[in-house]
């Protein structure tokens, strides 16, 4: 993860005088395009320091921040963008403050804001979509498909929400249903491999050993560092037991982050099948 020493690191940087804040905004941009976020903090810093008014500007370094993750410095700018945010619109600052809470787990902070932004505006997709995204977290689990079959209502070609319906369904053990979202993520998004990958496991947990491995195998056709897909495999190789086989995916697997991503259940697996 990039430091926040961004802030020191970016110093070395000479600034031109005479320059507007919207010139240092426009360089700012040039060299986020550029994936420089040391020199697009500096010159978006500068922007400020001369029109510290600017919501667009605390917006800009806000996401800047939240993207080497340095959310407490995100929170700060977004809460400056949504204080010269008209009030007609501050909703979409609100959404920014609760995604970096998010990240940091503050879920009932998050789950707050969100809930205000909803009284600001309760048809906003987003707002409903990353609402059911936390509901499990402080045990209200119960309004997650709520909050989705609403956000779904209003754009139902959002693969994601449908994604999240199917994981919901997933997480309760009703995998027909959750099977049935997933292969509505595959009629909008063809071969795309995580609901490839999310289809098997479903399956798999149905019992349909050669069908779920199909659909992994497509799966990691399309995205062969799909490690989640090659843990799953090799559960269905260990059922067939095929036990060098199920070797082979889950150590390729901590190759390719499952640890990372998912935890260490992989670790027990590997002890009880791959001496």
């Amino acid at each position: 993860m990039k430091s926040i020493l961004i802030l020191i690191l970016s110093l070395t940087i000479k600034l031109a005088f005479g320059q507007t804040a919207v010139d240092y905004f426009n360089t700012a941009e040039k060299f986020k395009k550029k994936d420089n976020v040391d020199s697009a903090f500096l010159y978006i810093s500068k922007a400020i320091s001369i029109d510290s008014t600017n919501r667009s500007y605390y917006g800009f370094r806000g996401r800047l921040l939240h993207s080497v993750g340095a959310y407490n410095n995100a929170i700060i700018d977004f809460e400056s963008e949504y204080y010269f945010t008209p009030d007609s619109i501050k909703i979409y600052p609100l959404i920014n403050i609760s995604a970096s809470k998010i990240r940091m787990r503050d879920f009932i902070g998050a789950y707050n804001d969100l809930i205000f932004a909803l009284n600001m505006d309760s048809s906003n997709a987003i707002v409903l979509s990353n609402l059911s995204t936390i509901c499990d977290e402080i045990g209200k689990g119960d309004e997650t498909l709520k909050y989705l079959f609403k956000a779904l209502s209003i754009d139902s070609s959002d693969y994601v929400i449908i994604n999240n319906i199917g994981f919901k369904y997933q997480s309760l053990g009703q995998y027909e249903k959750a099977i049935e979202y997933f292969l509505k993520v595959q009629d909008l998004k063809p071969n795309e491999p995580a609901s490839l990958c999310n289809i098997g496991f479903n399956i798999f947990k149905l019992g349909n050993l050669k069908e779920a491995k199909n659909y992994l195998n497509k799966s990691l056709e399309f995205y062969p560092e799909n490690s989640y897909a090659l843990k799953v495999r090799a559960l269905i190789f260990i059922e067939e037991r095929n036990f060098s086989a199920a070797c082979v995916d889950l150590h390729n697997a901590i190759e390719w982050g499952y640890k990372i991503n998912y935890g260490d259940d992989i670790d027990e697996l590997i002890k009880k099948y791959c001496k």
